[in-house]
Protein backbone atom coordinates (compact mmCIF):
# COMPACT_ATOMS: atom_id res chain seq x y z
CA UNK A 1 0.00 0.00 0.00
CA UNK A 2 1.50 3.23 -1.15
CA UNK A 3 -0.06 7.01 0.43
CA UNK A 4 0.65 10.40 -1.29
CA UNK A 5 0.70 12.99 0.88
CA UNK A 6 -0.31 16.68 0.22
CA UNK A 7 3.15 17.58 -0.16
CA UNK A 8 3.62 14.79 -2.90
CA UNK A 9 6.04 12.55 -0.70
CA UNK A 10 5.20 8.88 -1.16
CA UNK A 11 5.16 6.47 1.89
CA UNK A 12 5.00 2.78 1.49
CA UNK A 13 2.65 1.71 4.34
CA UNK A 14 2.14 -2.21 3.79
CA UNK A 15 3.98 -2.96 6.79
CA UNK A 16 1.85 -0.55 8.88
CA UNK A 17 -0.90 -2.28 7.37
CA UNK A 18 0.07 -5.76 7.84
CA UNK A 19 1.07 -4.47 11.28
CA UNK A 20 -2.82 -2.95 12.74
CA UNK A 21 -3.64 -5.89 10.81
CA UNK A 22 -1.98 -8.50 12.82
CA UNK A 23 -2.50 -6.06 16.38
CA UNK A 24 -6.18 -6.44 15.78
CA UNK A 25 -6.90 -10.12 15.28
CA UNK A 26 -4.21 -10.47 18.36
CA UNK A 27 -6.36 -8.11 20.65
CA UNK A 28 -9.62 -10.35 19.05
CA UNK A 29 -8.04 -13.84 19.72
CA UNK A 30 -7.00 -12.56 22.98
CA UNK A 31 -10.14 -11.08 24.53
CA UNK A 32 -12.50 -14.45 22.91
CA UNK A 33 -9.64 -16.73 24.88
CA UNK A 34 -10.24 -14.38 28.19
CA UNK A 35 -13.92 -14.69 27.94
CA UNK A 36 -13.79 -18.77 27.13
CA UNK A 37 -11.98 -19.55 30.42
CA UNK A 38 -13.83 -17.16 32.49
CA UNK A 39 -16.95 -19.32 31.05
CA UNK A 40 -15.46 -22.07 31.96
CA UNK A 41 -14.52 -21.66 35.01
CA UNK A 42 -18.20 -20.30 36.29
CA UNK A 43 -19.77 -23.16 34.07
CA UNK A 44 -17.66 -26.04 35.72
CA UNK A 45 -18.05 -25.11 39.44
CA UNK A 46 -21.41 -24.70 38.83
CA UNK A 47 -21.92 -28.25 37.47
CA UNK A 48 -23.07 -26.98 34.33
CA UNK A 49 -22.74 -30.23 31.41
CA UNK A 50 -20.95 -29.49 28.22
CA UNK A 51 -19.04 -26.15 30.01
CA UNK A 52 -16.19 -27.05 26.96
CA UNK A 53 -18.67 -25.59 24.69
CA UNK A 54 -17.39 -21.99 26.34
CA UNK A 55 -14.25 -22.16 23.96
CA UNK A 56 -16.20 -23.21 20.81
CA UNK A 57 -17.56 -20.00 18.78
CA UNK A 58 -21.07 -18.84 18.92
CA UNK A 59 -22.16 -22.12 20.85
CA UNK A 60 -20.35 -20.45 23.87
CA UNK A 61 -23.44 -18.66 24.47
CA UNK A 62 -25.00 -21.72 25.23
CA UNK A 63 -23.12 -22.28 28.71
CA UNK A 64 -23.24 -18.23 29.14
CA UNK A 65 -26.95 -18.52 29.28
CA UNK A 66 -26.85 -21.04 31.87
CA UNK A 67 -24.67 -19.08 33.94
CA UNK A 68 -26.74 -16.32 34.23
CA UNK A 69 -30.62 -18.51 34.15
CA UNK A 70 -32.91 -16.07 32.78
CA UNK A 71 -32.26 -12.74 31.75
CA UNK A 72 -34.85 -9.41 30.91
CA UNK A 73 -35.94 -9.28 27.12
CA UNK A 74 -38.46 -6.62 26.19
CA UNK A 75 -39.68 -6.53 29.88
CA UNK A 76 -40.36 -10.22 30.23
CA UNK A 77 -37.93 -12.85 31.53
CA UNK A 78 -36.89 -15.65 29.51
CA UNK A 79 -34.10 -18.60 29.46
CA UNK A 80 -33.78 -19.04 26.36
CA UNK A 81 -31.06 -16.03 26.69
CA UNK A 82 -28.22 -18.07 25.40
CA UNK A 83 -29.92 -19.44 21.81
CA UNK A 84 -30.85 -16.12 21.00
CA UNK A 85 -27.19 -14.95 21.42
CA UNK A 86 -26.19 -18.03 19.79
CA UNK A 87 -28.44 -17.29 16.84
CA UNK A 88 -27.78 -13.36 16.17
CA UNK A 89 -24.45 -13.64 16.77
CA UNK A 90 -23.79 -16.10 14.24
CA UNK A 91 -25.79 -14.22 11.87
CA UNK A 92 -24.31 -11.33 12.93
CA UNK A 93 -20.76 -12.70 12.60
CA UNK A 94 -21.65 -14.23 8.88
CA UNK A 95 -23.26 -11.21 7.44
CA UNK A 96 -20.24 -8.98 8.53
CA UNK A 97 -17.86 -11.64 6.74
CA UNK A 98 -20.14 -11.91 3.70
CA UNK A 99 -20.15 -7.89 3.11
CA UNK A 100 -16.55 -7.35 3.88
CA UNK A 101 -15.22 -9.99 1.58
CA UNK A 102 -17.19 -8.87 -1.20
CA UNK A 103 -16.75 -5.17 -0.73
CA UNK A 104 -12.91 -5.70 -0.59
CA UNK A 105 -12.66 -9.19 -2.73
CA UNK A 106 -11.00 -6.11 -5.65
CA UNK A 107 -7.96 -5.45 -2.67
CA UNK A 108 -7.55 -9.54 -2.35
CA UNK A 109 -7.58 -10.08 -5.82
CA UNK A 110 -4.92 -7.02 -6.53
CA UNK A 111 -2.62 -9.00 -4.13
CA UNK A 112 -2.23 -12.17 -6.52
CA UNK A 113 -2.56 -9.69 -9.95
CA UNK A 114 0.43 -7.85 -8.62
CA UNK A 115 -1.52 -4.43 -8.11
CA UNK A 116 -1.11 -1.80 -4.89
CA UNK A 117 -3.46 -0.37 -3.03
CA UNK A 118 -2.99 4.12 -3.43
CA UNK A 119 -4.29 6.12 -1.06
CA UNK A 120 -4.36 9.91 -1.76
CA UNK A 121 -4.27 11.47 2.20
CA UNK A 122 -4.96 15.75 2.52
CA UNK A 123 -5.52 17.40 6.01
CA UNK A 124 -9.05 17.04 5.78
CA UNK A 125 -9.70 13.26 4.90
CA UNK A 126 -6.55 10.62 5.40
CA UNK A 127 -8.06 8.45 2.77
CA UNK A 128 -9.63 11.03 0.46
CA UNK A 129 -9.13 8.69 -2.69
CA UNK A 130 -8.60 5.32 -3.03
CA UNK A 131 -6.95 3.28 -6.49
CA UNK A 132 -5.95 -0.32 -7.37
CA UNK A 133 -3.39 0.15 -9.86
CA UNK A 134 -0.56 -1.99 -11.15
CA UNK A 135 2.50 -1.59 -8.84
CA UNK A 136 4.63 -1.67 -11.83
CA UNK A 137 2.22 1.30 -13.47
CA UNK A 138 2.62 3.67 -9.87
CA UNK A 139 6.68 3.44 -9.53
CA UNK A 140 6.96 4.99 -12.53
CA UNK A 141 4.83 7.87 -11.31
CA UNK A 142 7.55 8.10 -8.63
CA UNK A 143 11.35 9.73 -9.05
CA UNK A 144 14.53 8.71 -7.02
CA UNK A 145 13.29 11.03 -4.07
CA UNK A 146 10.49 9.34 -3.12
CA UNK A 147 8.26 12.22 -4.28
CA UNK A 148 5.03 11.42 -6.92
CA UNK A 149 5.63 13.10 -10.26
CA UNK A 150 2.51 11.62 -11.80
CA UNK A 151 -0.47 13.18 -12.39
CA UNK A 152 -3.93 12.63 -10.48
CA UNK A 153 -6.09 12.18 -13.36
CA UNK A 154 -3.58 9.53 -14.54
CA UNK A 155 -4.64 7.39 -11.44
CA UNK A 156 -8.56 8.31 -11.93
CA UNK A 157 -8.97 5.36 -14.00
CA UNK A 158 -7.63 3.17 -11.45
CA UNK A 159 -10.07 4.32 -8.80
CA UNK A 160 -11.54 1.88 -6.45
CA UNK A 161 -14.85 3.08 -7.70
CA UNK A 162 -14.10 1.93 -10.84
CA UNK A 163 -11.91 -1.39 -9.72
CA UNK A 164 -15.25 -2.56 -7.64
CA UNK A 165 -18.13 -1.96 -10.58
CA UNK A 166 -16.06 -3.84 -12.90
CA UNK A 167 -14.45 -6.54 -11.43
CA UNK A 168 -17.82 -7.24 -9.00
CA UNK A 169 -20.50 -8.82 -10.73
CA UNK A 170 -23.45 -7.09 -10.37
CA UNK A 171 -25.07 -9.85 -8.79
CA UNK A 172 -22.46 -10.31 -5.91
CA UNK A 173 -22.90 -6.53 -5.75
CA UNK A 174 -26.91 -7.10 -4.57
CA UNK A 175 -25.97 -9.86 -2.53
CA UNK A 176 -23.40 -7.44 -0.72
CA UNK A 177 -26.02 -5.11 -0.12
CA UNK A 178 -28.73 -7.71 1.46
CA UNK A 179 -25.80 -8.69 3.33
CA UNK A 180 -25.02 -4.72 4.75
CA UNK A 181 -28.96 -3.81 5.21
CA UNK A 182 -30.14 -7.18 6.96
CA UNK A 183 -26.38 -6.79 9.38
CA UNK A 184 -27.36 -2.98 10.09
CA UNK A 185 -31.11 -5.24 11.52
CA UNK A 186 -29.29 -8.51 12.82
CA UNK A 187 -26.44 -5.93 14.62
CA UNK A 188 -29.24 -4.13 16.59
CA UNK A 189 -31.34 -7.05 17.76
CA UNK A 190 -28.12 -8.55 18.66
CA UNK A 191 -26.64 -5.40 20.68
CA UNK A 192 -30.35 -5.45 22.39
CA UNK A 193 -29.80 -9.30 23.63
CA UNK A 194 -25.86 -8.42 24.65
CA UNK A 195 -27.13 -5.81 26.67
CA UNK A 196 -29.91 -8.12 28.48
CA UNK A 197 -27.34 -10.51 29.23
CA UNK A 198 -24.43 -8.12 30.41
CA UNK A 199 -27.04 -6.27 32.47
CA UNK A 200 -28.17 -10.39 34.59
CA UNK A 201 -24.16 -11.30 34.53
CA UNK A 202 -23.11 -8.18 36.18
CA UNK A 203 -26.02 -8.20 38.44
CA UNK A 204 -24.69 -11.62 39.93
CA UNK A 205 -21.46 -10.68 39.88
CA UNK A 206 -20.75 -6.69 40.20
CA UNK A 207 -24.07 -5.37 41.35
CA UNK A 208 -22.99 -2.31 42.48
CA UNK A 209 -21.33 -1.27 39.02
CA UNK A 210 -23.89 -2.61 36.51
CA UNK A 211 -24.70 -0.32 34.25
CA UNK A 212 -21.37 1.04 33.75
CA UNK A 213 -19.79 -2.44 32.50
CA UNK A 214 -23.00 -3.38 31.09
CA UNK A 215 -22.72 -0.35 28.28
CA UNK A 216 -18.37 -1.07 28.36
CA UNK A 217 -19.45 -4.76 27.36
CA UNK A 218 -22.59 -4.31 24.89
CA UNK A 219 -21.65 -1.25 23.05
CA UNK A 220 -17.63 -1.68 22.30
CA UNK A 221 -18.22 -4.80 20.39
CA UNK A 222 -20.90 -2.59 18.20
CA UNK A 223 -18.74 0.03 17.51
CA UNK A 224 -15.48 -1.74 17.09
CA UNK A 225 -16.15 -5.24 15.84
CA UNK A 226 -15.60 -8.34 17.12
CA UNK A 227 -13.21 -6.87 20.52
CA UNK A 228 -15.34 -8.06 23.22
CA UNK A 229 -14.00 -6.41 26.12
CA UNK A 230 -16.43 -8.26 28.33
CA UNK A 231 -14.18 -11.10 28.14
CA UNK A 232 -11.73 -9.20 30.62
CA UNK A 233 -14.28 -9.07 33.32
CA UNK A 234 -15.30 -12.60 33.17
CA UNK A 235 -12.14 -13.58 33.33
CA UNK A 236 -11.39 -11.41 36.49
CA UNK A 237 -14.70 -12.37 38.00
CA UNK A 238 -14.15 -16.14 37.19
CA UNK A 239 -13.82 -17.14 40.91
CA UNK A 240 -16.15 -15.27 42.31
CA UNK A 241 -19.30 -16.53 43.76
CA UNK A 242 -22.81 -15.36 42.34
CA UNK A 243 -24.59 -13.19 44.38
CA UNK A 244 -28.44 -14.02 44.33
CA UNK A 245 -29.57 -9.81 43.79
CA UNK A 246 -33.50 -10.62 44.29
CA UNK A 247 -32.72 -12.28 47.70
CA UNK A 248 -30.10 -8.96 48.99
CA UNK A 249 -32.81 -6.63 47.67
CA UNK A 250 -35.51 -8.81 49.60
CA UNK A 251 -33.79 -9.24 53.18
CA UNK A 252 -33.04 -5.29 52.60
CA UNK A 253 -36.02 -4.43 52.21
CA UNK A 254 -37.31 -6.42 55.25
CA UNK A 255 -34.81 -4.79 57.39
CA UNK A 256 -35.32 -1.55 56.08
CA UNK A 257 -39.27 -1.73 56.67
CA UNK A 258 -39.56 -4.03 59.65
CA UNK A 259 -39.80 -1.71 62.45
CA UNK A 260 -39.28 -4.05 65.35
CA UNK A 261 -35.70 -4.75 63.44
CA UNK A 262 -32.34 -4.24 65.42
CA UNK A 263 -30.13 -1.91 64.06
CA UNK A 264 -27.32 -2.80 66.16
CA UNK A 265 -26.49 -6.06 65.37
CA UNK A 266 -23.54 -7.12 63.53
CA UNK A 267 -21.21 -9.52 63.16
CA UNK A 268 -20.40 -9.54 66.97
CA UNK A 269 -23.88 -9.31 67.93
CA UNK A 270 -24.70 -13.19 68.05
CA UNK A 271 -28.58 -12.49 69.27
CA UNK A 272 -30.07 -11.17 66.39
CA UNK A 273 -33.10 -9.77 68.77
CA UNK A 274 -31.22 -8.06 71.04
CA UNK A 275 -31.87 -4.61 71.87
CA UNK A 276 -29.49 -1.72 73.12
CA UNK A 277 -31.73 -0.70 75.56
CA UNK A 278 -32.09 -3.94 77.33
CA UNK A 279 -35.44 -4.93 75.71
CA UNK A 280 -36.38 -8.28 74.93
CA UNK A 281 -38.06 -9.52 71.93
CA UNK A 282 -40.28 -12.83 70.93
CA UNK A 283 -39.16 -14.57 67.41
CA UNK A 284 -41.38 -12.53 65.53
CA UNK A 285 -39.91 -9.34 66.81
CA UNK A 286 -42.57 -8.12 69.23
CA UNK A 287 -41.53 -6.51 72.13
CA UNK A 288 -41.92 -8.92 75.30
CA UNK A 289 -43.81 -7.02 78.65
CA UNK A 290 -41.35 -6.58 81.50
CA UNK A 291 -41.60 -9.31 83.41
CA UNK A 292 -41.97 -8.09 87.52
CA UNK A 293 -39.39 -8.93 89.88
CA UNK A 294 -39.95 -11.10 93.10
CA UNK A 295 -38.52 -7.99 95.07
CA UNK A 296 -40.66 -4.64 95.24
CA UNK A 297 -37.07 -3.03 95.36
CA UNK A 298 -34.69 -4.85 93.56
CA UNK A 299 -34.07 -2.13 90.58
CA UNK A 300 -32.28 -0.76 94.21
CA UNK A 301 -30.52 -3.94 94.85
CA UNK A 302 -26.90 -3.68 94.34
CA UNK A 303 -25.26 -7.30 94.01
CA UNK A 304 -21.46 -6.25 94.36
CA UNK A 305 -21.89 -4.51 97.63
CA UNK A 306 -20.67 -5.55 100.81
CA UNK A 307 -23.07 -6.13 104.06
CA UNK A 308 -20.64 -4.25 105.89
CA UNK A 309 -20.94 -0.45 104.95
CA UNK A 310 -17.26 0.08 107.43
CA UNK A 311 -15.16 -2.91 105.32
Amino acid sequence: MFVIFEDGLVHKGTGTLIGVLLGYALVILALYILMSIGFYTIAKRKGIKNSKLAFVPFFRWLIAGKIIKKAIIFGKPTQKIGVILTITSALYIGLTLIYTFIKYYVFIRGMFVGQSVVVLSTTENLASEIYLIPTTTFTDMVNGAGKFVGSIDALTPYSFKNAYSYYVRPWAQTIGDIAYYLNMIVSLVHVLVTISFWNAFFRGYKPNSVFMYTVVSAFVPWLIPFVEVGGIFVFIFRNREEIDIEELMRKMYQNAYNPYANPYANQYNNNPNSDPYGREFDNNGSAKPNQPSDNPFGEFENNNHNDDPFS
